[in-house]
């Protein structure tokens, strides 16, 4: 005859402590923070003046998401799915590229960029090329375009 409720004769029960218990806690804790979409929010300054800079490139390292400053240097990026130590990347025309590492559950208001000038790029030769079509002329060719300039219609 078997009893419902009861446990079989040959299980083993097996007895979670309070220390467990708490870990399985901030784990789950920890898991929902990390499905929480977050927004990183700030500055990106020039180390001279400190005055915002236009168009700064900000990209999360290892991933395609991204912004670019406002006309105030100001900048706002939204993150799906953080990670416990996000990098971002700071890029901008004639500015070193700055690396900043960043805890999202800590620091996601008013960040503050400084760039520096990057000299070796400054002081590099920039060439700018292109193609440019040269059309070549037989001189029968250009004996008939000569000739068309005469002619009656």
């Amino acid at each position: 005859m078997m009893l419902l409720g009861h446990e079989k004769a040959g299980a083993q029960r097996t007895t979670v402590t309070p220390q467990e218990e708490v870990i399985k806690q901030n784990k789950t804790k920890l898991h929902k923070e990390m499905e929480t979409p977050i927004t990183l929010s700030g500055v990106v300054l020039d180390n001279s003046d400190s005055l915002g800079l236009p168009g700064v490139n900000i990209v999360r390292k290892g991933f395609a998401d991204g912004t670019v400053t406002d006309a105030n240097g100001r900048f706002e990026l939204t993150i799906e799915h953080p990670h416990a130590n996000e990098t971002l990347i700071v890029s901008f025309i004639g500015l070193k590229t700055v690396e900043v590492p960043v805890n999202p559950y800590q620091h996601t208001r008013n960040l503050k960029i400084v760039m520096q000038p990057d000299v070796e790029m400054l002081l590099g030769e920039i060439v700018v090329g292109g193609a440019v079509s040269v059309r070549r002329y037989s001189p029968r060719g250009l004996w008939w375009k000569f000739k068309r300039l005469f002619r009656r219609y």
